[in-house]
């Protein structure tokens, strides 16, 4: 898609632990080595920068819009980790519209687009 000028994970959530929201608008790169948050929910745009290593962890993702780490063309050249924290809680179930999903998930209503070079 036609994405807007991309924001910088370190300037949109310079602090963040608790759970994000990336709005249909917007485009966010992770251009820090390490988060560690509660809950994501990407309904625009979340790519990850290749000038480093990255560890992502969170309870659960939810990806409404584009969750992309390199392309066919530039596959990514760096590791980049996402973790599922915590325990199979009650509490920390998802639930979309009228469904129950299990904990430490990533729920993908959208897009997740993956390319990295051979290790």
């Amino acid at each position: 898609g036609d994405w807007p000028e991309k924001k910088l994970w370190s300037v949109e959530f310079p602090d963040a632990s608790g759970e994000i929201e990336i709005p249909p608008e917007d485009w966010v790169e992770v251009d820090v080595p390490f988060v560690d948050i509660d809950n994501i929910t990407v309904v625009g745009k979340l790519s990850f920068s290749d000038d480093m290593d990255h560890e992502f962890r969170a309870f659960d993702y939810r990806i409404w819009g584009l969750l992309e780490c390199g392309t066919q063309d530039t596959p990514h050249t760096n590791r980049v980790l996402m973790v599922f924290k915590g325990t199979n809680d009650l509490a920390r179930y998802v639930h979309i519209d009228e469904q129950i999903l299990h904990s430490k998930v990533m729920a993908v209503l959208g897009k997740v687009s993956m390319y990295g070079v051979a290790v």
